[in-house]
Parts: structure tokens; sequence; C-alpha cells
């Protein structure tokens, strides 16, 4: 039963909706929360309000779409129960306060999490019900599951190789040289099907759309192919109406006036034959029978009426070549021949389904192997919990789905516009039919790529909105993020564009924006710029290569930019910087020419994304480098090593080692020279002797790194090249050096994915990187923009979904849309299934059929709605500046191609227009803006105004560039001035080249550095051989890069994590409390739901030799003295380097050695200092062992101490936990 929502206070800020959607229960909910309209904020109070009424945290299950989503709505929700907690206890509602302390008790077990996460959960809990081992690992690595999959595939082909259907659909897809496209094909049919809850079913499901006796009565025709054929004649029908209407009825056009009257007749007899569903054979003879009439040529006395008459030409052209183009894709063949190919093409679909489901079955053997689970296996084991598949294909609500059902009291789904089918039948599998409150916004749905399903919100949508309906709908549509002119501009756009045919909803009083945030100053000063770059015979080009035009784009922003922050452009509270300025666009391709242009103007830019990291030149060099160590004898990649800063020969000595080797390969003539030079074959001379030097070194690492990559792991081997080479040093050195490093760690990284895996060695792992490079793959960089960094940012609009930008520029709007997906042999739909060529094995052809006409025409619109919300999404991200970005041949062009809008008198822009074969993104939006009132009488195009869009509030101006505008000025050459000017200045010239030249007289301390940590002279005083080794340096250094991604695995827990965790969670501990196993494992619950452990490396914690510590005298003294107990302390001590090193003179140098106590504290005797140690002692490491590798540290934190207290250190104690010892390395006593 629907419940009454309570009256909203006077003082309540939420908007009626949104109060609404907060109190409203007993029916399923739909929000359809708009961009900016506080969803988040809604959802957040809307638990408050259910737990203020007695509902248990953990009876809501909260299902986010991310894990970054998921900690932000803990933080929200612990944030808002304290607060409610306060306020509780300000009215003396003491029940109240304890059951709110309670939820708070409960939060970091409650179930918010991602859909993935319920269902480990899930599966974790009810293993037995599915047979299946509880404890598995995650497959996630891009990597892993690529080569998984292509290892299945060979297995498919191996095992059906004998099959002729499948040796047919082999020959059909294949290659001359590959059958790259045949694996890619049943990879992707594989991936689609696993979105569905009966993957299999819907395989077998595919032969449907091909099973045709009649065409106008099947599914194919009326659900397919005739929506499209009656929408593009009747575009053509449109198109010859306003030729005519163009022609005015003048009587010297008569004649051209009946021409079109002839060919319109065509177009409505045909109409109306679509409309009675005639046969197909009839519509077939109909439309191949007529005969187009030759075009009326010059017509007498018509001088004055050439511009209407041209026109007219032009728009009957235009919808000729329209029902040409659909007469060429559907009416092609007769009935009985169009029936014969899809039979044909139908053998090809059940044995591409049958090879899927034995793909399906390996692939989940080979995971099972291993005990590996996929984010789809995740759903589709809860699922079958939850309600397990019968003989009969249909599924039952199981016992387990009961409980759920009646232990949640309501289910919510954020981003419900993004979920599948799949997930969908996990929600309802959990719901009690009338509980289930789902929040998102259908125009923010780009995430088709990952499978996601619109229609299951626009269902909700449109049946919601309905009486006696199973949920209500409410809407969210006032934007609290952004400026008028940004909520009008968007309004402006999607009223026109989007539309129930093409995007599934009309954007009509419904979904508009409505505007918010009225505390924006000088409102009625703001607009949206309009940046177009008049790029005149630079073709855009489809090209990877970043064309002319696109630079173009990039310059003219550059410019604007600068103009921008250089005049002081003002934001609400303050004048605009660069970290304030986002650049988004709906590709990664331009990302390396937009920083490079960027920097010739000097404008700080930090890339959040970019394919380009093979591009890269230390990845260049390391993949090379691998490449000559798997098999040296490669001129190319050997020659790019020897020069590159690994080996660093030039040219003349690269040239020297081919003179005196003019045959064999590189490698050979490399070894050939050391070997003449050391029998005296070639000239002994400083330019050889350097050389020798540097190619035998080369060598001898070489030889080592071969051997390595025979017997260690890549992992190792890579990181034996970066600490050999001082690689990672080097680059850090040059420009963008921090994300060189990164680059590297993430080449370590894949290398660490790729060893998990069951393909081993290193030829294997280049021949990997090799496949990722061909198929266009790239490896991500890690993003290294801080907070506070003072940049422009460039990223995807997928990136920048959920965000929000004081200025945002859209680029690329211009570009044409990627529309692989149709351009291919097969074309994948969920509704209709794939759509396929018939294929002639023989005679090597292939026929076109409708299956693949109907659905390239289907999947092209879906794509092109996929293309307006992101289009949506990019510009509701401003929040004050919004400025687009396009080009035109020239400013006259710009307009003049509008005219056709002159007479239009609808709403949403004509169809046809919207979505024409090179329809682009800047089309939509200029189509658009010309028909507002203010441009249209500032412009050449007389658009007509429909009354909807009149006085509509919207504003932009224009700004037109060409190349002459922003020509960078290049740096003025600095004139060298005479060093030498007088006499005087001939004495300073000779002291300043003395001491250039002299010996330095302080050359060791250049050796060491300023600054060492603890840790690092640890390792000093560990081995006294490493004095005596000739070391370039006096530093001894652990990897003070922070740890990669790759290097805290979250499958692999290496002890240094184990360590790291037990010190938090020692330092973590009230000394002032009893502690108990009890209190240890709670303790590290709530570290673990902060986010300060990883669950399983808190797993690996071992409690009891952390329990027995605290049985300890020690503990027992901390305790009486926790007053003065103080952990974590950081310290610096400034020490002579001689103390140090002995190689250093007195007084030449002071070192700053930096470190952090575990802790100490304060008695009346002096001060007591503790460090805590995890390390193992067994078999052959004692415990002297352990505490002479510390003995050093323990005495530098006494120095450190006792210099900073100006108090003496008593004791000095290492807490071996391993042991439960405590021993006092300055008496050397053992408790």
């Amino acid at each position: 039963m629907i419940s009454c929502i309570p009256e909203k206070p006077q003082n309540e800020q939420f908007t009626d909706s949104q109060w609404q959607a907060v109190h409203l229960t007993g029916t399923n909910i739909l929000v359809s929360a708009s961009a900016g309209s506080g969803k988040t904020t809604v959802l957040t109070r809307r638990i408050i309000e259910k737990l203020k009424k007695g509902v248990r945290v953990d009876q809501l299950l909260v299902c986010t779409f991310t894990d970054a989503a998921t900690l932000e709505m803990k933080e929200r929700i612990e944030s808002a129960i304290k607060k409610e907690i306060n306020a509780q206890i300000d009215l003396k509602n003491d029940a109240l306060v304890d059951h709110l302390q309670e939820q708070l008790t409960l939060l970091p077990q409650a179930q918010i999490s991602t859909i993935h996460a319920f269902c480990s959960k899930l599966i974790a809990r009810h293993f037995e019900h599915i047979h299946m081992d509880p404890v598995f690992q995650m497959l996630t690595d891009e990597t892993q599951i690529s080569l998984m999959k292509e290892s299945v595939y060979e297995m498919i082909v191996n095992e059906m190789s004998d099959d002729e259907d499948f040796m047919r659909l082999m020959f059909s897809y294949a290659t001359k040289r590959t059958d790259k496209k045949v694996a890619e094909l049943i990879i992707q049919l594989y991936d689609f099907s696993r979105s569905k809850s009966a993957p299999d079913q819907w395989l077998d499901d595919l032969a449907t759309i091909y099973y045709v006796t009649t065409i106008h009565e099947s599914v194919l025709y009326r659900e397919l192919l005739l929506p499209f054929i009656q929408q593009n004649v009747m575009d053509a029908l449109t198109m010859i109406d306003e030729a005519i209407d163009t022609l005015a009825g003048e009587k010297v056009l008569d004649k051209l006036t009946q021409f079109l009257q002839e060919e319109r007749q065509f177009y409505a007899i045909w109409l109306d034959k679509l409309e009675q569903f005639d046969t197909y054979d009839n519509i077939y003879q109909f439309v191949t029978q007529y005969e187009y009439a030759r075009m009326i040529g010059k017509i007498k006395d018509s001088e004055d009426f050439q511009e209407a008459i041209d026109k007219a030409k032009g728009l009957r052209n235009a919808s000729k070549k329209i029902v040409e183009s659909v007469i060429e894709a559907v009416y092609f063949a007769d009935e009985q021949a169009q029936i014969a190919r899809l039979q044909s093409a139908l053998g090809n679909i059940q044995t591409l389904a049958r090879a899927t489901k034995r793909f399906a079955q390996l692939y989940a053997q080979e995971k099972q192997a291993d005990n590996l689970v996929d984010y789809s296996d995740l759903e589709h084991l809860a699922l079958n919990i939850l309600m397990p598949l019968q003989h009969d294909n249909t599924r039952k609500v199981s016992s387990v789905a009961q409980y759920y059902q009646n232990h949640f009291h309501e289910i919510m789904v954020d981003e419900y516009q993004d979920v599948n089918r799949l997930q969908e039948s996990i929600i309802q599998a959990v719901s009690n039919g009338k509980n289930v409150f789902m929040v998102g916004d259908v125009k923010q749905s780009i995430y088709a790529f990952r499978l996601a399903d619109p229609k299951l919100f626009l269902e909700k949508y449109h049946a919601y909105a309905k009486d006696n309906a199973d949920g209500v709908r409410i809407l969210l549509k006032e934007n609290f993020r952004s400026r008028g002119s940004v909520i009008h501009a968007t309004n402006l756009i999607f009223q026109q564009i989007m539309d129930e045919v093409l995007s599934g909803m009309n954007y009509d009083g419904d979904a508009m924006l409505v505007h918010g945030n009225t505390s924006f100053p000088n409102e009625e000063d703001s607009d949206v710029s309009v940046l177009i770059y008049e790029n005149d015979d630079q073709d855009d080009t489809e090209n990877d290569e970043v064309d002319s035009a696109t630079e173009g784009e990039i310059h003219m922003v550059a410019n604007h930019i600068n103009r921008l922050i250089s005049e002081g452009f003002d934001l609400a509270n303050r004048k605009a910087t660069y970290q304030d300025i986002v650049l988004l666009s709906p590709t990664k391709k331009n990302n390396v020419k937009i920083k490079e242009i960027f920097e010739t103007y000097g404008i700080p830019v930090v890339i959040q994304e970019s394919d380009s990291y093979f591009k890269r030149t230390e990845i260049m060099i390391m993949l090379s480098l691998l490449r000559v160590i798997d098999n040296p004898y490669q001129d190319i990649p050997l020659v790019s090593v020897l020069r590159s800063p690994l080996v660093d020969l030039d040219d003349s000595q690269l040239a020297a080692i081919r003179i005196n080797d003019q045959t064999s390969d590189y490698y050979r003539a490399l070894l050939r020279f050391v070997d003449d030079y050391r029998v005296g074959g070639v000239q002994q001379n400083a330019f050889h002797d350097a050389l020798f030097e540097k190619v035998t070194v080369f060598i001898e690492r070489l030889r080592r790194w071969r051997y390595m990559a025979n017997k260690e792991s890549i992992v190792a081997l890579i990181w034996d090249i970066y600490d050999q080479t001082l690689f990672l040093d080097f680059v850090s050195g040059l420009p963008g050096g921090v994300q060189r490093q990164a680059n590297l760690h993430a080449l370590y990284d894949t290398a660490k994915a790729y060893e998990q895996t069951r393909f081993k060695g290193l030829f294997q792992f280049v021949q990997f990187i090799e496949r990722m490079q061909e198929r266009d793959k790239d490896i991500a960089q890690v993003p290294l923009l801080s907070q506070g960094e003072n940049a422009v940012r460039v990223m995807t609009i997928h990136a920048s979904k959920g965000l929000e930008f004081p200025i945002v520029y859209c680029m690329d709007l211009a570009k044409q849309f990627n529309l692989q997906d149709i351009k291919g042999d097969s074309i994948f739909t969920e509704e209709f299934g794939v759509g396929t060529y018939d294929f002639d094995v023989v005679k090597k052809w292939k026929y076109q059929t409708l299956a693949h006409t109907g659905m390239k025409w289907f999947k092209r619109r879906q794509l092109l709605a996929e293309e307006m919300r992101k289009l949506y999404v990019a510009l509701t991200r401003a929040k004050e500046k919004l400025i687009l970005v396009g080009r035109a041949k020239s400013r006259q062009h710009y307009f003049e191609q509008f005219d056709f809008l002159q007479d239009y008198p609808h709403l949403f822009l004509p169809q046809g227009k919207r979505e024409k074969s090179s329809v682009t993104a800047f089309d939509w939006i200029s189509m658009a803006l010309v028909r507002h009132e203010h441009h249209r009488n500032d412009f050449v195009t007389h658009a007509y105004i429909p009354n909807s869009l009149k006085n509509h509030p919207a504003k932009f101006h224009y700004e037109f560039y060409n190349v002459s505008d922003f020509k960078v000025n290049p740096m003025s050459a600095v004139q060298k001035e005479s060093v030498v000017s007088s006499k005087s200045q001939q004495g300073i010239l000779e002291q300043t080249l003395s001491n250039l030249t002299g010996d330095y007289p302080f050359e060791n301390t250049t050796k060491t550095t300023s600054y060492q940590s603890v840790s690092e002279l640890k390792r000093l005083y560990e081995d006294p051989i490493l004095m005596e080794l000739d070391n370039p340096t006096y530093r001894f250094v652990t990897n003070d890069f922070a740890k990669p991604k790759f290097m805290v695995s979250q499958e692999v827990v290496t002890p240094a994590m184990i360590g790291t965790a037990t010190h938090v969670l020692l330092q973590s501990m009230d000394m002032t409390q009893e502690v108990t196993m009890a209190s240890l494992q709670s303790q590290a619950n709530q570290l673990v739901a902060k986010g300060v452990l990883q669950q399983n490396v808190a797993d690996k914690i071992n409690y009891f030799n952390v329990l027995r510590f605290f049985g300890t005298d020690l503990a027992n003294d901390m305790k009486k003295h926790a007053h003065t107990l103080r952990v974590e302390v950081p310290f610096s001590l400034l020490v002579q380097g001689k103390e140090l090193f002995s190689q250093l003179e007195e007084n030449q140098s002071d070192v700053l050695v930096h470190g952090i106590v575990d802790g100490y504290y304060e008695t009346p005797d002096g001060v007591v200092l503790f460090d805590y140690k995890t390390d193992y002692v067994g078999g052959n490491i004692t415990q002297d062992d352990v505490v002479a590798r510390y003995r050093v540290q323990l005495t530098t934190y006494v120095r450190a101490l006792e210099a900073s207290l100006g108090k003496k250190v008593t004791h000095a104690y290492i807490v071996i936990l391993s042991t439960g010892n405590v021993v006092d390395v300055l008496t050397d006593v053992s408790e």
C-alpha cells in the first residue's frame, strides 16, 4: 500500500519532487533524476528516513555502479547518521539515538555495494546450492582474460576442425592470412550473450529471425525493416513536397511542378502499400519497374526563378538518392531469392551459436580449473542460487530468494539506466515485488560497450507514468549545478534533436532541465560560446592521425584559453585559473597533439587518459630490449637499444661497429668488434676505448638477462633491467618524468598480470604485446593530476560522467561518429540477434541479406542514440561556462547549409537530417542554434521558429577563427653578447674557467645526498662488503617510488603487507582498555570498513601474536603511562656524513636522516622507545639475527629522541611478535 507523504516543513530546502522521492513508500519507484538534480543527496536522505522509522541498515540493499560510488555512499550515510544522532540527542530521544548508534556499528557490514560485490557475498554464503568451492579468485585482469579467451578459441578450432559446418563458417569470415575475424566474432558473441539471464537460450534463438516463409508477415519485416522503409520514403516525400512548394505555383514552372508531382505520386502509392502490408513481391515489382524520368532541362523565360528552380532540383535529387538507397538495400531480389539467402545464411548462424555455446563450456572449464570467476560469472552464479534454471528452461524462486525477499525492507539501485537484463533479474529475484527504488537518468546512459540496457529504464519510465501501474515515476528536473546559460543551451539543443523515435523518449517538459540554482551572480551576462574553425580546403578524414583541421581547432582553443585567463574570466566568487578548465572529447586520439600544441602556448595540461602508451619513448626502448633479449639477431630492435640511453651509442659509434663487419647481422658485428678490440684488430684510441667500454657492459648485461629470461620470471627480468640501468631514475629527470616512471611501472604491471595466467616465457610475452599493438589496444596510463595542480585537464566524456567543472570545452564535435559496429559482416543486436551476409565459400562472394540490412539500420539508430546521450553528458558537466568547439568551411557556408530549415515548421529537426550518414554532433547543435530567434536575425539563415522556441532564454555568441588568427610566434633568438669586454672581465673569465676545469675539493659529497632514511641506513650496516664496492654513489636506497597497483595485488598478500597491517592495528588500539581477541578483530574490521586495511590482508594478521604482546611487561608498562604514550612519531636528525660514509673527509657534508618511530612513552626515569617487528624467527634465522638487523635503526631512533626531547632514552625495545619476546637493544636483555 502506498504510504502518505508527510507534509514538507516550510524551511525544508528539498523541492516537492525531492521530498516525494525521499518519503514515498509501498510501491516500486523510478526516480528520473536529470543532471545536477541532487539524486545522491535524495538517496542518502531516504536511507536516513528509513533508519529513523526503525529499519535496520542491514535490511537495505543499496546497489551502486562503482566501488568509488560505494565508498562515497557509505561516507555520506555515516556522516548523515552522526548528524541525526546529534539532533536526536538535543531532542532527548534516547531510544532513537540508541537505534541510530547501532546502525552506525552495522554500517561497515551493510549491503551497500556494487551488484557484483553483492553477488560475491551471496555466493560465499550460499555456495552449497550451486556445489561450488567458496574460495575462488576474481578474474579481472584484461590481459589474463584476453589470453585465456584466445587459448579457448584455439581449442575450439582444434576440436571442430573436422566439422564441415564449422569449416564453412571459417571460410566465410576468415581472410587468406588469418582467422582473427572468426575469433573476434565468437568471443564478441559470447560476451554479448553473458548479459542475458539465459545465454544458451538467447544463442539458440539467434536463428529465429531467419525462419521466414512470407516476408511481409515476418518479424524481420514488420518489426525491423518496415519502420525504416517507411521513414525513408516519407523523408523523400517531404522533400518533394518542399520542392513543389518552392516553385510557388508559378505558371512558367508548371512543367517542372508536374514532373515533381508525378514522382510524388510514386512515393505516395509506395507508402500506401507499406501501410496496407502489401506483399513483398508486389512492392518489389512496383518499385523496380518504376523508371525515373529525366530531369527537365532549361525552362524558357525562367530567369527570374532560377534560384527556386535550383533549390527544387536539389531537393528532388536528394529524395531520389534516398529512395534509390532503399531499393538497393531492400528490394534487390524477389521474395523467393530473398528467402533463399536467409536460409543459406541460417546455417552459419546456427553454427556460430553452437560454436559459441561450446566456447562458453570450455572457457568455464578453464576458469574452474584455476578456481577463477569473472564478473559475469558472479551474476550468473548468484541468479542460479536465487532462481535455479529448470529442465524446461524456466526459473523457479528458491528458498534463498524467499529469504532475501522477506529480509530486505527495500532495494535501492543507483544509476539504474546502466543496468542490464541479467542484473535486473537478480534485483527482481530479491524483491518482494513492490520495494525497488530506482534512481537514474536515461539521458546519461552511455555504457553500451558494457552491455548496459537503457530500455529497462525507458520501459518503466513510460509504464510508471500511467495510472494503476505497478510503480510510480518521480521526476527530478531542477539542476542545481549549472548557470542558467548552460541549462538553457542544453534545453534548446535537445528539445529539437532528442525524440522517442531516435532516443526512446521525447525531450519534453518531463525531461527538460529546470534552472534550480539562482545564486550565481551576473546571470544576465552569461552565455555559451561557439568557437568555429574555418577550414576551407581541409578535409575531415577518418584516419587515426590528427588531421590539420583538428590541429586548427586545438590552436583555436589554446588561444581562447589564454585570452580567458589573461583577461581574468570571472567565476562566481573568483577569477578563473587553468585548473578550472576541462576539455572533454568522445575520443582519446588527439590527446598527444593537444599536449604538444598547448605546450607551445605555455598552457599547463594534464592528460587524464591516452591511447599512446606504446608510442612513449621509454616503453618503445623497453620493448625493443625485451625483443633483443628474446632474440638478439634482430637488427632494428638491437640498434634501437644501442642508440638509446640504456647504452648511449652515437651515430659514429654505431657506424664504427658496422664498418668493422659489413656483412654479418648487427649482433654478430657487435660481438666481432669486441673480439677484434681485444686482439688488437681494432685501432686502440680514445674513440674505440670508449666504445669498447660501453658495448662490453651491454653484452655482459645482455647475457645475464638472457639467462634470467630462461630461469626466472619476466617481472624479475624487467625489474633487474630497471635496477642495473637505473632507467627509472633516468626517465624521472626528463620532462614528464613522473608520468614516464608510471609508464615503466605499468609495463611491469602488465608482465605481472601476464605471468598470473598459464602463459609463460619472454617470447610469448613479446608476442602478446605485439598483438595488443596490432589490435590497437593500449595500457592505460596512471593519471597523475593532484587536486591542487594548476593545469588544464583533458579527459573523455565517459571519464567525466558524474563530475562537474567550472569551465568546459566540448571538443571534436565536428568529427564523424564511430559507427564501426555496423561496418562488419555481422551486426549484433539484443532484440533481433545477429544480422549477417550470405556467403558463397566456393566463389568467395558474399551477398546482402534482409537480416543484415535491417539490423544495420536498427543498430545505427542505437549508436546515434548513444552519441546523443554522450553529448548530453558533456554539456551538463559545465557549471559556469560552456564552450562548443566545431568547424566549417567558412562563416558564410556555415549558415547557408541550413537553408532547408527556412520553412520547416516542426519542433524536432527533420529525422533524415538527424540520421544522415555523415551527421556529427556539431550538425545537431548547429541546426538547433540557427533556429534561435536572436541568431536568426543576425545571420543569413531565416529559419522558421516554432512557437515553443520563441523567446527562448538561451544565449549564444559565435567566434570564427582561421589559421591566420593563431599562429604561434617563434621565440626570438637570443643574441650572444661578448663575454670579454674589458680587462677586468678577462680576469673573471680566467678564474671561472679555472673553477670549472680544476678538481672539486668536495667531490665525494656529490656522490651522496643530503637526505637519508633510517631504512636506507639499515642496509648500509647490514653488509660491510657494500662499503668496499666501487659504488658510484654513497647512498643506499630502497625503492622510494610509491608502490604501484601491481605490487599490492589483492590476490597475493606479501609479508610486508601483513607487517604493515599489523603495525596499523597495534597503533590503533586503545591502550587504556583491556585488549581481547574479540576487540582486536573488531578493530581490524573497522579499519577494513574505513578503507585503511584491505580485507584479504586483515585476514592474514596473526591475531594470536598480537594478543600475546599485550600480556608482556612492556605492554603493561605502556598502559600505566598511556597519558604520555605517543605512536608514529616522525623525526629528522642532522649527522655528519663522515659518520655514515668513511670515504668522506671531516666536515665535508652533513646528512639529514629521516624516519618514523613506532612509539615511545615517558617515565620518571626517562624515555622508553619501542618498535614492532613481524620478522619470522625460525630455521636459520635466530632472534639475534633480527636484533642485529635493526640495531642501527633503533640506535638512530635513540639519538633522535634524545636530541628532540632533551631526555635520556633508558630503554629501546624491539618487539619480536613472532616469538613474543621483547629485547632491549641498549642492554641486549630479553623479556
